[in-house]
């Protein structure tokens, strides 16, 4: 199966892996000082430093593909949290959802309703239709996928208002294949957040990722500089 973007199914991660030391094993093979990110902290990095975020003090990032993730970005770098699971938006609850098995394990999450595969899955839910990428249904004028990509848009678009209104940041860049998705998607996004966000916050600035793809690179590259900096 495909995402609404054309992005295959993510891999299952190796079983074993919790709570693997890989900072310090990494750093005990190499003798080099070493740092770990995940990736969508990383293309957070990367849009605060060289991109959509570029020259802002603080930036939410959203990214909505396989999955749907995100990370705050503070002038210190991004936001980790107390058990370095910051950032996990796809799964705070979502209206649309409904009662949606989501990936973690439980119901009702965005994630269930607003990633590429599920996007794919909602419109196979309501036609029957299994298809292989839901962007070239959307592009035969099929009304159903449409509807599709416009609720996944509503969806995301909420939650980001959501957090708009928690966290006031100075720009929120949304990046990830779904973004692909084309201009209804967005427009539904640009709708929903309006709708959630506090009248002072109105004027809130949402855009799209400016590297795209290479922001995870230049960001884990920046995360490498900065560390080797710090310990110079």
């Amino acid at each position: 199966m495909r995402s609404a973007a054309g992005c295959s199914e993510p891999p299952t991660p190796p079983a074993g892996w919790a709570g693997t030391d890989l900072r310090g094993s990494l750093a005990t093979l190499t003798g080099l000082p070493t740092a770990v990110s995940n990736d969508v902290h990383a293309h957070a990095l990367g849009e605060s430093r060289y991109g959509a975020a570029r020259g802002r003090g603080t930036a939410l990032f959203v990214a909505v593909g396989t999955g749907v993730g995100g990370a705050f970005v503070l002038p210190g770098g991004t936001l980790t949290g107390a058990h370095a699971a910051a950032g996990h938006v796809g799964h705070v609850p979502s209206v649309q959802a409904r009662d949606l098995p989501c990936s973690c394990g439980g119901t009702g999450h965005l994630e269930a309703i607003a990633s590429g595969p599920a996007l794919v899955r909602e419109f196979a839910r309501r036609t029957t239709l299994e298809v292989a990428d839901l962007q070239a249904v959307i592009a035969s004028g099929d009304a159903e996928a449409a509807s599709v990509i416009r609720l996944g848009g509503l969806a995301v678009g909420a939650m980001i208002g959501g957090l708009v209104n928690v966290l006031d940041p100075d720009v929120v860049v949304v990046g990830g294949g779904v973004v692909n998705a084309g201009d209804p998607w967005w427009t539904a996004l640009i709708e929903a957040a309006g709708a959630e966000l506090l009248p002072s916050l109105r004027d809130a600035e949402i855009v799209r990722s400016a590297p795209g793809g290479d922001a995870a690179l230049l960001g884990a590259a920046a995360l490498a500089r900065e560390l080797v900096g710090e310990e110079a």
